[in-house]
């Protein structure tokens, strides 16, 4: 039997291919739609205090590294 979790996980996930598949936004500007502000924030915060390495927040955002000060720029548009 599957869990709600687990069907709301691979619906996130065919939609996010389907985007990919499509040609959909670049990633770095769906960083915070599909991970949101809160653990962007963190993830990248952690980098910049050198507690993690590009390497790190490549795999924990999916972005590529020189994708990484776009996402930067994004938070910051996106902060209140």
């Amino acid at each position: 039997m599957t869990s709600t979790h687990e069907r709301i996980v691979a619906l996130a996930e065919r939609s996010r291919l389907e985007r990919v598949q499509e040609g959909g936004a670049p990633r770095p500007v769906m960083v915070l739609a599909d991970m949101g502000q809160a653990f962007t924030s963190t993830v990248l915060d952690a980098y910049d205090n050198r507690l993690i390495t590009a390497s790190d927040v490549s795999e924990y955002l999916r972005v590529k590294v020189p994708q990484i000060p776009e996402v930067k720029t994004r938070l910051n548009l996106s902060a209140p």
